[in-house]
């Protein structure tokens, strides 16, 4: 309750496309509630019988890039203008365009794991399903309910975000704009296989 009223949320770097260039966020220091720090200070007023007041204590927290840094993000950032890859699975196809990749960018280097994780997350949302067992079921002599055996599907994860930070490290230091990748997905067999 407390930590809402004196915590000023940060501002993360980040980079966008505005006008066809990039343009960079340096970000913006915020604070946050010691919580660890302010039980002990209560607990000390408590136990001793004082009834002082009690600063909350804060921690800064300053994920700012510098000049240099942001120099570095906005030329880093620019090797992905117009660039793009796409995932495809099945008869659908995902695609990552220029403002779709900027996010997963780790401002002082690297790619975002959190941003990547979100990705491998959406994608296991969309394809992930289970798989469908045979049914054959007979009523009167006439067939009443049919549906075949169908796999299932799963998005491996770890290798999911290995083959985008794979294609990221690729779209960065090559001159292709474009990079076109099948998904690679563990097949969940049915129980029950058709006889043949």
């Amino acid at each position: 309750m407390v930590d809402g009223q004196v915590s000023i949320e940060p501002v993360y770097p980040s980079a966008k496309i505005s006008g066809g260039e990039v343009v960079i966020n340096k970000g913006k220091k915020g604070t946050t509630l010691n919580s660890e720090l302010l039980r002990a200070l209560i607990g000390k007023n408590l136990s001793m019988a004082k009834g002082d007041d009690i600063e909350i204590p804060v921690i800064e927290v300053d994920p700012t890039l510098s000049d240099e840094e942001a120099k570095s993000f906005e030329e880093r950032a620019g090797k992905f203008l117009g660039k793009s890859f796409n995932l495809k699975f099945e008869f659908d196809s995902y695609s990552f365009k220029t403002d779709k990749i900027l996010p997963l960018l780790s401002p002082k280097g690297g790619f975002d794991e959190e941003s990547l994780n979100k990705i491998v997350f959406d994608l296991a949302q969309k394809i992930n399903r289970d798989s469908q067992e045979p049914k054959l079921s007979f009523e009167g002599g006439k067939v009443t309910e049919f549906q075949p055996a169908k796999d299932g599907v799963e998005v491996m994860a770890d290798e999911t975000k290995q083959t985008i930070t794979d294609l990221l490290t690729q779209l960065e230091s090559s001159g292709r704009k474009f990079f076109h990748l099948k998904l690679k997905l563990k097949r969940l067999r049915p129980k029950r296989q058709p006889e043949k």
